[in-house]
């Protein structure tokens, strides 16, 4: 047993605070944000630690580049996701 998180499970988390990140440029309760597309490269193993994440808006919103790690300097896994924003 080596210990080391599924990647379903960064790739969720990915596309969790990558939709939170995005939402910040909608505005509620009549504005929708949805995943068109996420790619995430991992990187190396990550293991049984907590797990940090830094976002960055690229294109307003619908453009964000997601990156997950163990520390400030241990990078495990680099996501690039689309959103569409639905605006009313």
């Amino acid at each position: 047993m080596q210990n080391l998180w599924h990647g379903g499970i960064l790739a969720s988390i990915a596309d969790t605070v990558g939709g939170i990140a995005g939402a910040t440029t909608i505005s509620f309760p009549n504005d929708k944000i949805n995943t068109i597309d996420i790619r995430i490269d991992y990187l190396k193993g990550a293991t049984n630690k907590d797990i940090f994440v830094i976002t960055e808006l690229i294109k307003q919103g619908k453009h964000i580049e997601i990156k997950l790690l163990h520390e400030e300097d241990d990078l495990i896994a680099i996501a690039r996701a689309y959103y569409s924003i639905l605006r009313k």
